[in-house]
């Protein structure tokens, strides 16, 4: 997947099928995820406690928030719509 540049205000994605895998390089601090159908996972690809990440199922229409510190923007959440449409919202 090619690299998403986001410079400032509001970034918008409809995923259908495919991944996304957030980088802490777009300086992401909001990112707001809508199940509107069929079948998607989010998954962290870091590990807690010595335990690597397992993806959690979304639901439709139940959305999902990030937020993070500018300091600290988000990085590592993948979301993969296996079956399905996710609606994305994010922004720095």
């Amino acid at each position: 997947m090619a690299e998403t540049s986001i410079t400032s205000g509001v970034f918008t994605k409809k995923l259908t099928n495919g991944t996304w895998t957030v980088q802490s390089s777009w300086g992401l601090t909001e990112i707001s995820l809508v199940l509107t159908s069929g079948a998607a996972t989010i998954n962290g690809n870091t590990y807690a406690a010595g335990e690597g990440s397992s993806a959690i199922d979304m639901v439709v229409n139940i959305p999902v928030t990030f937020v993070a510190s500018s300091q600290y923007p988000l990085s590592g959440i993948v979301v993969t719509a296996s079956a399905g449409t996710v609606q994305i919202i994010a922004s720095k």
